[in-house]
């Protein structure tokens, strides 16, 4: 928003002939700049990625050599250079605008790819703990059952020992 901000407002300061607006949508140019500045600082401060790193600094550099351009028509337009003015803006301004804006766009495109990589491994990893689940569960199973025979199998042996201990008592009575 605040690059198509200051690019707007320096547009606007092209279209008046009101010196006061003219000074006034300079200013709305330079302030959302500065805004743009901070935020691409801020950014890049949490970038991780390389892909993302290469995208801002494109992007950063594209921005600047707007910047270069814009205040160069800014100072045509102060100087009352009007006609100057817009044949810089038309002959540079809106190239470099429109590279910079394309590295914006270039930018939204590698963040939604990177997310959607990163929420595809959230989801593999998801499915894996789940499968790693149910095989712990299926081996649970498993262990209580062939519990639940060993126990079986042990009383079965000690009636069988037990039946056989009576039969000896009642042969020999």
């Amino acid at each position: 928003f605040d690059v198509q901000e200051a690019r707007r407002r320096m547009l606007y300061a092209l279209t008046t002939t009101d010196p006061n607006l003219q000074v006034q949508y300079v200013d709305e140019s330079r302030a959302a700049d500065e805004r743009v500045t901070r935020r691409v600082a801020q950014h890049m401060a949490g970038l991780r990625h390389a892909g993302e790193i290469a995208a801002a600094m494109r992007f950063k550099r594209d921005w600047s050599e707007y910047l270069v351009v814009r205040d160069e028509v800014i100072s045509s337009i102060l100087e009352g250079q009007t006609e100057q003015a817009i044949a810089n803006d038309l002959r540079y301004g809106t190239q470099t605008f429109d590279r910079a804006r394309a590295d914006l766009l270039a930018m939204q495109q590698q963040y939604k790819v990177d997310a959607e990589i990163r929420r595809q491994d959230a989801e593999e990893a998801s499915n894996q703990s789940f499968e790693l689940v149910i095989v712990v569960l299926l081996l649970s199973q498993l262990l209580v059952v062939f519990g639940l025979r060993v126990v079986q199998a042990g009383e079965l042996l000690e009636r069988e020992r037990r039946s056989q201990t009576r039969l000896a008592e009642v042969i020999e009575s």
